[in-house]
């Protein structure tokens, strides 16, 4: 004679059924590899530095006194400013007039969470011109072109 079969023990307090772990998991992973990619975005790469002529020269030493403790050496950004060799900032999306208007008056943070820029004082205009050079030389360099 056969035993007769034994109802399946009631699911214990607290215990998640596979279905629903396996979506946690998938959804922790998830947000694991985007908060790298995010986090790889942002970290400091390397940058090719080009040769400069007399202007973007000038414009480096301008950049170094007055925005590399933000925007870190040769703009490749830092804990306390975006890089600039970045797509948001290719020429044809952020013109010159942008690096103009953001060294005179500051900037509103929208592509990145550092808070808005304040206004640099003490640079003149073709101290701005000699800056912009520097910046775009090196975005050229990195591959940010007019598209």
């Amino acid at each position: 004679m056969s035993e007769p079969a034994k109802p399946e023990a009631p699911q214990k307090p607290g215990k998640v059924n596979d279905g629903v772990f396996w979506l946690i998991v998938f959804v922790i992973v998830l947000v694991a590899a985007g908060n790298l990619v995010y986090w790889q975005s942002r970290a400091p790469r390397e940058i090719v530095v080009p040769a400069f002529n007399i202007l973007e020269q000038q414009g480096a030493g301008l950049f170094a006194a007055h925005c590399e403790s933000c925007h870190g050496e040769h703009a490749r950004g830092s804990n306390s400013g975006p890089t600039l060799i970045h797509s948001f900032y290719e020429p044809n999306l952020h013109g010159d007039s942008t690096f103009y208007d953001a060294i005179r008056h500051g900037a509103y943070s929208h592509h990145w969470n550092f808070g808005d820029m304040p206004a640099i004082d003490g640079i003149k205009e073709g101290e701005t011109a000699a800056i912009v050079a520097y910046v775009r030389k090196l975005q050229f360099a990195n591959g940010l072109r007019w598209q």
